[in-house]
């Protein structure tokens, strides 16, 4: 039976639970609306594989082309060669006829999103190569960028998830989520992208109560899959940056850049990087784009809400 020729997977955005996830706190995360397309074709040697990643402005921002025994032949960057041959390598380890399938294939992913956003490049790519090789994209993973898998959780959900991590083994629940008294929600990004892997290292060597972390985070995002009001949402996501931050030693995002700013700030994923949630009026909106934060979106812009 002949592949498809388009795979498709969702960006993500983890709205609690980030660092505390790894230890089996249950999280809240979202799927994008933008995400990323992986599209086959036939290469003209039918030994060689041609691969092409396209940015949101349709502009090639890596390719390569690999020999018959993966081998670069030719690329515009090395070190993303070097990534790219490593998962393929895996993805061979738990499917070894796609070596075959290779061959002779022209690839081509299409980002929607902008690659320094941190909405989930690798992510993406991790699930849209499992779908094509028909392998399961938490061992892929497992084997290859490490992670709690949430991402690889929204890459295929049509809606906000709990996600929770039990004796290592992944636990998804879609979940519908009222999101009208969040009208005045953001995403406001700090063009400073975060190395998952290397946030993921610093926390693991940390030392502090991590059941008790873990017990506190469960029982917040628990409320927030079921809270209505504005109010108490606020409320639970300061009691959450709060305790992340006692627990990594960070200062939360309101204190370290935006003290002025009237209303809440959430930090998503690894601290400092990528998006924050902002939740507060047009007007300090316009405060938080005068201080150079140009790329602001809606929170109904930005995450599919079933």
């Amino acid at each position: 039976m002949p592949l498809p020729q388009k795979y498709y997977a969702h960006g993500k955005l983890l709205i609690t639970g980030e660092y505390a996830v790894l230890d089996g706190a249950l999280a809240l995360a979202f799927p994008t609306k933008m995400g990323q397309w992986l599209e086959l074709d036939t290469y003209p040697n039918p030994k060689h594989t041609q691969w092409n990643s396209f940015d949101v402005h349709q502009q090639i921002w890596f390719s390569c082309l690999l020999s018959e025994d993966l081998h670069i032949l030719k690329t515009n960057d090395t070190e993303k060669a070097k990534r790219l041959l490593s998962l393929l390598h895996e993805v061979i380890v738990l499917s070894p006829s796609f070596k075959n399938v290779l061959q002779g294939t022209s690839v081509h992913t299409r980002l929607e999103f902008d690659r320094h956003w941190g909405l989930g490049s690798s992510s993406t790519l991790i699930q849209l190569l499992s779908q094509w090789a028909d392998i399961n994209p938490y061992l892929l993973l497992k084997n290859s960028f490490k992670g709690s898998g949430y991402d690889i959780a929204c890459a295929s959900a049509n809606g906000p998830i709990l996600y929770q991590l039990i004796h290592d083994t992944p636990q998804i629940t879609p979940i519908s989520f009222p999101t009208e008294f969040l009208s005045n929600g953001y995403f406001v990004y700090l063009g400073n992208k975060q190395l998952s892997d290397q946030e993921i290292k610093k926390y693991s060597e940390l030392k502090f109560d991590r059941e008790l972390l873990r017990q506190q985070i469960t029982e917040i995002t628990n409320q927030l899959a079921q809270v209505n009001n504005g109010v108490k949402f606020c409320a639970l996501l300061e009691k959450h940056e709060d305790l992340i931050s006692q627990a990594i030693g960070y200062p939360k995002v309101k204190d370290r850049l935006f003290p002025t700013i009237k209303g809440t700030f959430k930090s998503l994923g690894a601290w400092g990087g990528d998006f924050v949630l902002f939740i507060g009026t047009e007007s300090q909106i316009q405060k938080i784009k005068k201080m150079g934060y140009s790329t602001i979106l809606p929170w109904s812009d930005m995450l599919r809400l079933n």
